[in-house]
């Protein structure tokens, strides 16, 4: 008898448990965009950092921020109750601020909760630290850097493509997508060495029963399919000798606008092959 009470026990605990994380999980794919306007600082300078929801995930909350290698800088931001379903949270934890310390490159990221137990990324960018001396002796403006300093990638292509077929792929890894279920045109460019990733377009709310937050169901998904130059270099507008040496070599260089307020007119030099 004991012992078909203990076993009664242990299932009734397995049985509590996956009811426990089958209520708790959530795999929605958490999306936002980080904006920064110099991607590139100084030593000792500040920059700040702006997390953009898009509206349909606008319960997103509880950002932490965070920079890798942590020595490159310090962030800071805060924290204010603002009212969410039963719990209060802030929002003002989307504006944070980055002091840049050590130079060299570092990814700065922001993680979120939605209904997960466990914080998610939402987004991260590459910011370029430049030490303080001698940084704008070229007379480059900050957006210029941008370029010269190596964040920047040009892209070759950029290809959307929608889809309302197969919409369970924003909820799968690439590892166990149906090939067969993509839109012909996603696995025609990736064999062409485009990267490709899906989001949800456009979602469905169904009514919130209490105070549960109900998934959404995904309608169509959209593609953002990119192809990169596989050889790249941006130059200052004043490279001219390393420009003509390039092309020598069979890039193409043609001129990138990188104006602000400050210097009007000034330009870098893309060349690729």
């Amino acid at each position: 008898m004991d012992k078909r009470k203990n076993s009664f026990y242990i299932f009734m605990l397995c049985l509590i448990v996956v009811v426990f994380f089958n209520g708790t999980c959530d795999f929605t794919p958490l999306r936002g965009k980080i904006i920064v306007g110099p991607q590139s600082v100084n030593v000792g300078e500040d920059i700040r950092l702006d997390l953009q929801i898009p509206q349909e995930l606008d319960d997103i909350h509880r950002i932490q921020w965070g920079v890798d290698p942590e020595d490159a800088g310090e962030i800071k931001y805060k924290e204010y109750p603002v009212q969410w379903g039963e719990q209060k949270y802030g929002k003002e934890d989307r504006i944070a601020f980055f002091t840049a310390k050590k130079p060299g490159a570092c990814e700065i990221y922001a993680l979120g909760f939605y209904k997960q137990t466990n914080p998610q990324l939402i987004d991260k960018i590459t910011v370029q630290v430049l030490g303080k001396e001698g940084n704008s002796a070229r007379g480059e403006s900050t957006f210029c850097r941008n370029y010269t300093s190596g964040v920047l990638t040009p892209l070759k292509d950029h290809r959307t493509i929608y889809d309302d077929q197969y919409t369970e792929v924003t909820m799968t890894s690439s590892q166990v997508w149906e090939k067969s279920k993509l839109p012909k045109e996603v696995p025609a460019l990736m064999e062409q060495g485009y990267d490709c990733l899906p989001s949800p377009d456009k979602m469905k709310y169904p009514d919130q029963e209490g105070d549960v937050l109900i998934q959404p169901e995904v309608l169509s998904v959209r593609w953002e399919c990119e192809l990169g130059y596989s050889v790249h270099k941006y130059l200052g507008s004043r490279q001219k000798e390393e420009k003509r040496s390039l092309e020598a070599r069979g890039f193409d260089c043609e001129k990138t606008p990188c104006l602000d307020n400050e210097h009007q007119g000034t330009y870098v030099w893309s060349c690729f092959k």
